[in-house]
């Protein structure tokens, strides 16, 4: 074999080597991107359900934090109507005509105030001493009469055996719990 022949038979053998490497490079290139494709599909699926689930939590986390929000609006709506009902009713008790109010405070006075008591002091709403004594005529009894800001309408009868409260505020602070569930009741029937 001559050197030429010999160099060409190397120069095929190398290409064909080369050839060989490069064969196998691109198959395990190939192979490299298709695993590789593969894991990224893969990963891209895992952040879709990912990002889905943390889309349906934030959503659901919104609507109930809106719900509550409204939920709470409502209540608070609800809780200033009763409040207003209830102020006016005592603008409207203590606007009451003269014989009106004697008319309220003498009912009040009936039943929280027994027979026959001696009276030491009677407190009574602040600009109302004049129907406060006509009550006290009718129920018989004979005190001195102190005029407090704290009472809407009605009378506290102090007398040697003990407080009668026969005010409107006191009716109102035991029976109000009711009277605001039965208002609550009318406000949501609305």
């Amino acid at each position: 074999m001559s050197q030429s022949s010999l160099i060409e038979k190397i120069k095929q053998g190398a290409a064909k080597t080369v050839a060989e490497i490069e064969a196998a490079a691109a198959a395990e290139i190939a192979t490299i991107e298709r695993e590789t494709e593969a894991v990224l599909k893969n990963k891209q699926a895992e952040q879709a359900i990912a990002i889905e689930k943390a889309t349906e939590h934030a959503a659901l986390v919104a609507s109930s934090k809106a719900k509550q929000a409204g939920n709470i609006a409502f209540q608070n709506a609800k809780r200033k109507e009763i409040d207003g009902v209830f102020a006016e009713f005592h603008t409207a008790i203590k606007n009451l005509e003269s014989d009106e109010y004697v008319a309220l405070s003498t009912k009040l006075a009936e039943i929280a105030v027994p027979e026959k008591v001696t009276a030491t002091d009677v407190f009574a709403p602040k600009g109302r001493v004049e129907e406060t004594q006509k009550v006290l005529k009718k129920l018989h009894i004979d005190a001195s009469i102190t005029e407090v800001t704290n009472l809407i309408a009605g009378m506290v009868v102090h007398t040697k055996d003990g407080v009668y409260d026969a005010s409107l505020d006191r009716m109102l602070s035991e029976q109000r719990p009711e009277l605001e569930i039965e208002l609550m009741n009318m406000v949501e029937a609305k």
